[in-house]
């Protein structure tokens, strides 16, 4: 696929460029067009993940009639055939302001993963969602959310339920040295499990438990946390990156707890946090 933009007579092409398209099976494509005040961000997404984006400056098309209206053509050429099942348009966030849809990743997510699905976040939209709570230096940047300095982020709480959470955290590159990841329960002001960029894993409420390490957190993108209750008031605790990983066995505040998860850098981090996505499912 293809985005051509026509403005008066000068006309410019922006390919997807989807690496793992596949003509035969049904795909969700989402297109960004934005004008901003020096450039046209131009982004694709396949199945929720963003693949290509340009930034055209606007000498490169005529000014004039940018804001004005227009005509969207959906089609192709070379007997082009195609089966459209949904369509649809988004212009403006809640505050009537110009942006990027921020429920590209989380619109996929719910078509792939249907009632198991808890949370999603890709970090798509050009403002910061409302429900995050942040601190801090903070911002949506190119598809992720960069933390800066002293920045926290905290998700809303997560219902534990007799299934337990699967929780995957995505970054660019890896966790930085100076990243910490908390997890408590709504009820406590203390985390039960910190997790440090550099790798360390920390039980602050488990007196005389020695730190666990996973060092694969210096490098690995991906970080998943499986939570799944035991008997006897505890949880199982399964800590992953790449191939390395760590099981924990914890006091459990109850299924019906609910979970809070913080991402936050120290106050003497000299490198951004980059978050690109963040999943939270059923642990089936």
């Amino acid at each position: 696929p293809a985005v051509k933009i026509r403005i008066t007579d000068q006309e410019i092409t922006a390919p997807s460029r989807f690496a793992d398209f596949n003509k035969n099976q049904e795909h969700f494509i989402s297109l960004s067009v934005l004008p901003l005040e020096d450039y046209i961000s131009i982004q694709w997404f396949l199945d929720g993940y963003q693949s290509t984006a340009f930034k055209l400056p606007i000498s490169t098309l005529a000014n004039r009639g940018i804001t004005g209206e227009g005509e969207t053509i959906i089609g192709g050429t070379e007997l082009f055939s195609g089966v459209i099942t949904e369509l649809g348009i988004y212009f403006q966030d809640r505050q009537k302001r110009a942006a990027i849809n921020p429920d590209i990743y989380r619109q996929a997510m719910q078509k792939k993963h249907r009632h198991n699905l808890i949370y999603a976040q890709g970090f798509d939209g050009t403002f910061l969602s409302e429900e995050l709570s942040s601190q801090g230096d903070i911002k949506t940047a190119g598809g992720f959310l960069v933390l800066s300095g002293a920045a926290s982020l905290q998700l809303p709480p997560l219902a534990m339920e007799e299934r337990g959470l699967y929780i995957e955290l995505v970054f660019e590159p890896a966790l930085t040295p100076e990243s910490r990841i908390a997890l408590r329960w709504e009820k406590s002001d203390d985390p039960f499990i910190t997790i440090a960029g550099n790798g360390l894993i920390s039980l602050p409420n488990v007196p005389n438990v020695p730190e666990e390490m996973l060092s694969t957190l210096k490098t690995e993108r991906s970080l998943t946390i499986s939570l799944s209750p035991q008997e006897e008031e505890t949880i199982k605790v399964v800590i992953t990156a790449g191939a390395q990983s760590r099981e924990l066995i914890l006091p459990s505040a109850g299924v019906a707890a609910d979970l809070k998860l913080k991402l936050a850098c120290l106050a003497t981090a000299d490198k951004s946090l980059l978050i690109d996505r963040i999943t939270v499912l059923h642990n089936n």
